[in-house]
């Protein structure tokens, strides 16, 4: 029970009442206004707040006048003084604004003074409506704010030798912005957590797994003593199960209308079974077995009949060992195997009670003979005019909400058959592939129990029966969104409803249906789709089991190799550690013509320098993707240590290949890492065919056994290109005599083109290409020579 001063003790006890005020205050640029004091009138009408330990939120309701005395509160108000802040329009009453309530405790017929109010909620203004009477809302501003803040990067959280739980809770809220918030831990729970990926969620379900899984509990409470006493802080908390000692008593003539007095045996749970993944017991597949622990109360047994219960924890769960296992199971175990007692009730309005504390309850001669202690289970408290009261209702011994344990059993495809019925199966399931994914829609069933949630199963097996295995998401709406599949391959899906307690209804008919390959035009932005080979860089992975988009494996993905941030280029490579094993990527085929010429390279470093340590290979493949042949070059004899070198090969298509394919490989026999990035295959510019000139003007080839003939050529991109020797006549030619005539097609593009060309005497001649086609000749003597090699131009 929150501390209260021996005034508000002795107000409390007495014994001929006592009176409750409430006032509201509401934050605005540093200062706080007061509902019942503003432009000297009281605002308020009635505040209540009310917390449960089914949910860690505490909520409040302020209900105002609109107006008093021509003073209006409404924030829709512009220009009124209420509504106005240093001279601009600021409305009071706004969203994300702070607001507090505080309460007094006096003897009939006395005021409060300053030291007799309290602070008894604390929080921001969610919703304003004025619509009719001017209500406005709110959370606490604790869990409100983790509610409302959503963990937006995935970290790394623990060690291999553990992190105490409540340290990884505070780096969670440090690392996302609350680091305002110190989490106050009362008495450790002495768990450390291994390393384990946090997922993007909100901050509040981050901390909430983290604490159920120990049968603990978050929540923003009041701090009367310790460190920082007096304040609000986050607590990381268990309730004091084994209490005996009452925190407030009633007598029959203090409690008002009993509204609920009851006992049932719908939430019993006397077996619990935990299902966990051991992590320091592996598979031959390296992953940790799934085993189970279980427990039981005979007593509960014996009186309510067997009562079973199943958590499954995720193969991700921090709780992965079997003492981990049987802690949360005996902690369910002692919150479930009872049937409590059940009483609502009205008192006068009590500030200090809290969730968990112990309340006796004297026997009144009606409902109950003896008198019954059970703990706190929610609490509203209302103070308007009228009166001041709180709403308090008992539930058992202090736990964490009972709900909270039914949740947990209600984790997908775990809960066993239930003896109740469940929903009738959903109707109207219609789907559509999306790339490596898949989206479902159906009608909510109409018959049985109303379904609460629903179980998506995917399989690769025909007609196949949901189970644990199969379940790849929940949801509450009616339609389920899936990534990560594999396109091309068949999957047959279907739905099963749950109710609001879990209990698994009729699954739905099956529907088949095959995730898209992805497209070259939706891949990321970073990724150049028109470079050969596709996704050469490696940018581009739909999952992590598999090696990256375009490319296939031959051996085992995550062990012989996988991706790494130690790169040439972009963002991934690919590493193959020290394995001893040959292992082999091979990007997928692409079109090649006879007699192109391409050349193939990659960048690679290893750990060993001068050591062959893999092969880049080019393999040709005929129409039905045959191999015919392939070239390579060896990587590692010159390359550095850890330096990245580049490693190239020059190829021309032969006859009867139709594709290309590049793929690198590893050497078993090498002792060291390789890792391999930047995989390109480029065509080489096309030529056309060499062709004579006609000589004119007595014009002629010399010595064709040792230059061969004078031609030309045009490449694909409209380079011409000369080579050959020609004889100048004798006797010398007049200056700029036409040597030979151009067609179309080989002419200079724009303007003439003059060379200047050394001579077999060693006098130079300028050589002059116009573009009506003529190559001229000035100044060279009889019978020499004249080099045309290496002129070159673009042609119109």
């Amino acid at each position: 029970m929150r501390t209260l001063t021996t005034q508000q003790l002795a107000t409390l006890n007495s014994t001929v009442g006592y009176s409750a005020w409430a006032r509201v205050k509401v934050e605005r640029s540093g200062l706080w206004y007061d509902l019942t004091n503003l432009e000297s009138r009281d605002f308020l009408e009635e505040v209540s707040w009310s917390n449960s330990s089914d949910s860690p939120t505490t909520g409040a309701t302020v209900r105002c006048k609109r107006e008093v005395n021509g003073a209006s509160l409404a924030p829709l108000m512009v220009g009124t003084a209420i509504n106005t802040f240093s001279g601009a329009y600021s409305a009071l009453l706004k969203e994300g604004r702070l607001f507090t309530v505080e309460a007094a405790v006096v003897p009939l017929g006395m005021e409060p003074t300053s030291s007799d109010w309290a602070e008894v909620f604390r929080g921001r203004i969610d919703e304003v409506d004025c619509a009719e009477d001017l209500v406005f809302t709110g959370r606490d501003y604790g869990w409100g704010l983790l509610q409302d803040t959503v963990i937006e990067s995935e970290r790394e959280y623990g060690s291999p030798t553990g992190v105490d739980v409540q340290l990884v809770q505070q780096d969670i809220l440090d690392d996302n912005g609350l680091s305002a918030f110190t989490l106050y831990t009362p008495l450790s729970p002495s768990w450390a957590l291994k390393k384990y990926v946090q997922k993007g969620e909100p901050v509040a379900d981050a901390l909430s797994a983290l604490a159920r899984q120990l049968g603990w509990e978050v929540r923003w409470k009041w701090l009367s003593s310790g460190p920082g006493t007096g304040n609000w802080r986050l607590w990381f908390w268990s309730p004091d199960r084994s209490a005996t000692v009452p925190a407030w008593t009633y007598g029959p003539g203090e409690y008002q209308r009993l509204e609920e007095v009851r006992t049932s045996m719908a939430d019993i749970r006397n077996v619990v079974e935990v299902v966990y993944s051991d992590r320091s017991d592996l598979d031959v597949a390296g992953n940790p077995k799934r085993k189970t622990v279980s427990v039981s109360d005979a007593t509960s047994i014996a009186a309510n009949g067997r009562r079973f219960m199943r958590i499954a924890e995720d193969a991700t769960s921090n709780v992965d060992t079997s003492s981990e296992a049987t802690t949360l199971a005996n902690t369910g175990l002692a919150d479930l195997k009872d049937a409590p007692l059940g009483v609502s009730f009205e008192v006068l309005f009590h500030p200090g009670l809290e969730l968990g504390d112990l309340v006796k309850l004297e026997g009144n001669a009606v409902h109950f003979t003896a008198d019954q202690t059970a703990s706190v289970q929610s609490l509203t408290h209302t103070l308007n005019a009228g009166g001041a009261t709180t709403k308090i209702t008992l539930l058992g011994r202090p736990t964490i909400g009972r709900r909270t344990w039914l949740d947990m059993e209600q984790r997908p495809g775990i809960a066993p058959a239930s003896p109740f019925t469940g929903p009738d199966a959903p109707s109207s399931l219609a789907t559509a592939e999306t790339v490596t994914g898949l989206r479902v829609r159906f009608t909510a069933p109409t018959l049985g129990p109303g379904a609460a949630s629903y179980e998506l199963h995917v399989s690769t097996t025909n007609g196949f029966t949901p189970s644990s295995s199969t379940c790849r998401n929940t949801s509450d709406a009616t339609e389920f969104n899936v990534a990560d599949l594999t396109p091309g391959t068949t999957y047959y899906v279907r739905v099963v409803p749950r109710d609001a307690k879990g209990n698994r209804g009729t699954a739905s008919a099956q529907l088949t249906l095959t995730p898209k390959y992805v497209a070259p035009g939706i891949l990321q932005p970073r990724v150049s789709w028109g470079v050969l080979p596709l996704n050469g860089d490696f940018e581009v992975s739909t999952g992590t089991s598999s090696p990256p988009d375009a490319w296939s494996f031959s051996g085992t993905w995550n062990t012989h190799a996988q991706t790494t941030t130690d790169v040439l280029s972009g963002k991934v490579a690919i590493h193959f550690p020290n394995t001893a094993t040959t292992a082999t990527l091979t990007g997928q085929p692409f079109t090649v013509r006879e007699g192109e010429v391409w050349v193939f390279s990659c960048f690679y470093k290893q750990s060993v320098g001068t050591t062959a340590s893999g092969v880049l290979a080019f393999t040709y493949l005929d129409a039905n993707l045959g191999a015919l042949s392939s070239v390579s070059v060896n990587l590692g004899a010159s390359a550095a240590t850890n330096t990245w070198t580049r490693a190239v090969q020059r190829v021309t298509i032969p006859a009867g290949a139709r594709f290309g394919e590049v793929s690198f490989s590893r050497s078993g026999s090498y002792g060291g890492s390789l890792t391999v990035d930047s995989v390109d295959a480029l065509r080489a510019v096309g030529w056309g065919a060499w062709t004579n000139v006609a000589f004119e003007n007595s014009w002629s080839n010399a010595n064709l056994a040792v230059y061969g003939p004078v031609q030309y050529r045009v490449n694909d991109l409209g380079e011409a290109e000369f080579r050959g020797m020609a004889l100048a006549p004798s006797p010398a030619p007049a200056n700029d005599a036409t040597m030979f005539t151009l067609p179309a097609g080989v002419r200079p593009a724009d303007y003439r083109r003059v060379f200047d060309r050394g001579t077999t005497t060693g006098t130079m001649a300028r050589v002059y290409c116009e573009v009506t086609g003529p190559v001229k000749v000035s100044s060279i003597a009889a019978g020499n020579s004249l080099s045309l090699d290496g002129v070159r131009y673009f042609v119109s």
